[in-house]
């Protein structure tokens, strides 16, 4: 019960931190939504029957998320204004960071891609864990403060 109030709170808290207004539909679709997510979340960590360990350090990376955004939209913004793109949007082959294995390392892998696909300039399409194969994201556009570095480092 505990997981399932804690999943709840914590997307709640993501819906509530997208809002402008704080109209009582907004709240109702968010704890629905919220509701809805929470038990696809739990059905799915108990298909997978794997715990994950939670480092504090991994906040920071959400720390950077609103930034991300930021910045990335002003980018994707620039970028439908240019006719020409220097770098333009792609799937990247990434190297595999070495996070070993176990609990912390699935905690890192599922903190990691949520946060890596939060911001709207890129979107993580695999992160096995396998060492042989890269990490692939998809790339619009890039700028500061570069979770992907961040995260895969």
């Amino acid at each position: 019960m505990m997981r399932v109030l804690a999943w709840w709170v914590v997307l709640m808290a993501c819906w509530l931190a997208t809002l402008a207004t704080l109209a009582p539909v907004e709240l109702a679709v968010g704890a629905v939504g919220a509701v809805i997510a929470t038990g696809t979340a739990v059905a799915a960590h108990r298909a997978l029957r794997r715990r994950w360990s939670f480092d504090p350090r991994w906040l920071r990376w959400l720390a950077l998320v609103p930034l991300a955004a930021l910045t990335e939209s002003a980018l994707l913004l620039t970028l439908v204004r240019r006719e020409r793109r220097e770098r333009g949007p792609g799937l990247r082959r990434l190297e595999q960071p070495e996070i070993g294995s176990g609990a912390r390392a699935d905690g890192h892998r599922a903190v990691g891609g949520a946060v890596l696909s939060a911001a709207p300039g890129s979107y993580l399409v695999d992160w096995s864990g396998d060492a042989q194969r890269p990490v692939l994201l998809h790339t619009v556009v890039r700028g500061w403060p570069r979770l992907d570095e961040e995260v895969l480092s």
